[in-house]
Parts: C-alpha cells; structure tokens; sequence
C-alpha cells in the first residue's frame, strides 16, 4: 500500500516523504523511499532493542552487540564487512540508545543487493564465538575507560540516572558496566543475540535510487526466510515520583575545574511538548549566542562551559544542565 503524510502538504519549506511500508510473514516491517536524485541507497535496520531492555548485573549488551554485529557470519569472515562496504565506496556505522539499536549502510545505488545481504546476514547469522567477542570485550572496554573511568566528570550521567530512574531499567547507561561486560560469557551473549535480533523485533528502511520491484524481491530473497520469534519479556518502567533532591559532591581528580551538573526528569519522546523541548535547548545552549552561555561565560564570567543535555525516550526523559 502506497502511503503518504499528506497533513503538511500545504506547509511552505515541507517537502512530505512518501513511501511504502510492508510486513513481511515474519513481521519484519520495511519502508521503502525513493530519492534518485544522486545514484546512492541507504539501508537503516532499527532493532527494537536498547539498554532499557537489559537486566540488573548484566547492562552494556546492548551497545557490546552494536560493535559484535560487525564480526563474522555464516555467509562472510572477520573484518569482510568493512572490506566489501569500503571497496564498493560506500560507509557503515551504527548507534545504539536506551530504546532502540540502528545499522546504516550507505552505498552505490547497484549495492543494493549486497546490503541487504549483509543485514540478513548478521540478524540471524551473526557468529557469536571466542574471537569474536574476546576481540569486541577489548575494543569496549577501551571505549568505557576513555569515556567514563578515565573522564572528568565520567560518572555524571551515570550517577544522575541511578537517583532518577532508580528501581527501573532506565537507572543504568546505555554505555553499561565495565565489570558486566569483562565477566559476561558467550552463552550470556549468545542468549541476548537470541533473543532480540530476529525480523519481528526490526523495522528495515530502504531510501534513495532504486526500484520498488527490485528492491521488494531482494528483500524477499534474504529476509523472508528468516524465523520470527517472541522477544523475552522486558521490566516495567514505573517511575515513583522523586519527593526529594538529591546533592553529591564527588573528588575527581581528572577535572582541572569544578563542574556542576542538575539533572530534572522531562518527558518521553512521544509528548508533544518534546520538539519545544529541542527548540529550548538550542535557544539556551546551542554555541556562544544561546542565552545560558552569554549569561555565565560572556557576561558573569563564572564558567568557561556550558550545556544543555535534554534526553526523550520511549517511557521517559531526562534534562541534564
């Protein structure tokens, strides 16, 4: 069925997508967009999968998986993913949040097939062995260090989160444990890959120079075959109201300056007040013209910094100044 947003039609500077949304048997949802205005198709997988789907003692799977998705499968070697993206000129990347995993793949518009064959390939074929998530438990336990134990002012986020969000799936960081990630064993990731990484958990977007034929018999072709299966059921979010505030002062010896973070609970992404919420934080803290920064830096010269963090999720959100 061919869909369109037709509500902003009218509105000067829009420019509606229109696409095509299918579910195959499996339930992999897919959207398909034409843009031919440059030879170039995009793939994005979105997994239904984040840090808030995780469990106490067993955190930072969730952003480990986006580093082993790029391992071997059972239809390519070590490190053939990059070398096949690369030599045909196209790019690759990922980002995982607390509610969602996405895979990008970016390449000539003939590639289509082969990215496509590589995200089949890895959704239900992906090797999770000793080589693999040895070589991926160094590359992120690198990655926290230089992020958190390593950082000044590291454990923020993580500290603020812990006393907002305590006794639900949000109060951990999507970056995770260093210990959970140095502990875990394959069978804890080979149960996590099992049990998130299937076609009913995913929604496949196609964008750019293709096709609508062509590109629903390719995904036929891979996808299709693939298994569905019921995720595991995830932990509630129910948020208990904070009756109080809460101060920390922490020593960090890796600040050269004293810093001063206020975090509030905001609204989840679905609130319609959450693109006012994006236009404020780019009005307070958006470069050296947003208010906060003329305020404190230019004007009182109390501070050489400062930032507005607002984070909207699925089931709630967060302000950190």
């Amino acid at each position: 069925m061919f869909l369109s947003n037709s509500a902003f039609a009218e509105t000067p500077g829009f420019f509606p997508i229109q696409f095509v949304k299918d579910t195959l048997k499996n339930g992999l949802n897919v959207i398909y967009t034409i843009d031919k205005s440059a030879p170039v198709v995009a793939t994005v997988v979105h997994y239904e999968i984040g840090s808030r789907y995780e469990r106490p003692g067993k955190t930072g799977y969730t952003h480990f998986f986006e580093h082993l998705m790029f391992e071997a499968t059972n239809n390519y070697k070590r490190a053939e993913i990059d070398k096949f993206v690369e030599e045909a000129g196209g790019t690759l990347n990922a980002h995982t949040a607390t509610d969602e995993t996405v895979y990008y793949l970016k390449l000539p518009s003939n590639y289509l097939e082969m990215a496509l064959w590589i995200e089949a390939s890895r959704m239900r074929g992906l090797h999770v062995d000793s080589v693999g998530v040895n070589t991926q438990k160094g590359v992120v336990s690198e990655e926290l260090k230089m992020r958190v134990s390593n950082s000044p002012y590291g454990t923020m986020l993580e500290k603020i989160f812990k006393f907002m969000y305590e006794g639900t799936p949000y109060e951990w960081t999507t970056i995770g444990s260093l210990e959970e990630i140095q502990t875990a064993t394959i069978d804890d990731f080979k149960g996590f890959y099992d049990g998130f990484y299937y076609p009913n958990n995913a929604t496949l977007v196609i964008s750019g120079d293709f096709e609508i034929a062509q590109a629903r018999a390719l995904v036929d072709k891979y996808f299709a075959p693939l298994p569905r299966k019921e995720r595991p059921a995830v932990l509630p979010v129910d948020l208990l109201p904070i009756k109080e505030g809460k101060t920390e002062e922490i020593e960090d010896e890796k600040a050269q300056a004293t810093g001063i973070f206020i975090g509030y609970r905001g609204i989840n992404k679905s609130d319609p007040n959450s693109y006012a919420l994006d236009l404020l934080s780019m009005i307070l803290t958006a470069g050296q013209s947003s208010r906060i920064y003329q305020r404190l830096v230019d004007k009182d010269q109390i501070s050489v910094q400062s930032g507005f963090f607002p984070y909207s999720m699925e089931k709630a959100g967060a302000l950190i100044f």
